[in-house]
């Protein structure tokens, strides 16, 4: 049986490049790490990067201080800031074009517009 692998299988950009930056993250740092949820929708690799010391958490309350990865779809300002005042540092993965999205969603509601993503 032959098999036939597409051109382009694997990660996209957004999540190879989040990967990337998670993995020179969890190889620099000597303090806690975590991730605000799981950094890619992939419970193999969030339990493998969780094996390497990126715990995932689902609440700002589960955390003081120490470097959260912000995941590759991102967070709201809102609860990046939150993060950040718990003494976090941030190291932000978020995909370069989900990070478009949310700029212009942002833009616009100050413009008085009600943003719905379908």
């Amino acid at each position: 049986m032959d098999i036939i692998l597409a051109e382009h299988s694997g990660f996209c950009f957004g999540v190879d490049r989040a990967m990337k930056m998670a993995l020179g993250t969890i190889e620099e740092s000597s303090e806690d790490l975590y991730s605000y949820g799981p950094l890619i929708h992939n419970p193999q690799v969030v339990e493998a990067l969780k094996d390497r010391g990126l715990r995932p958490i689902d609440s700002i309350d589960d955390i003081d201080g120490g470097r959260v990865v912000i995941r590759s779809h991102g967070l709201s300002k809102d609860l990046i800031d939150r993060l950040a005042s718990k003494g976090a540092a941030i190291v932000d993965t978020t995909c370069p074009f989900v990070k478009s999205v949310h700029e212009k969603v942002a833009e616009y509601e100050e413009k008085g517009y009600t943003i719905i993503i379908v």
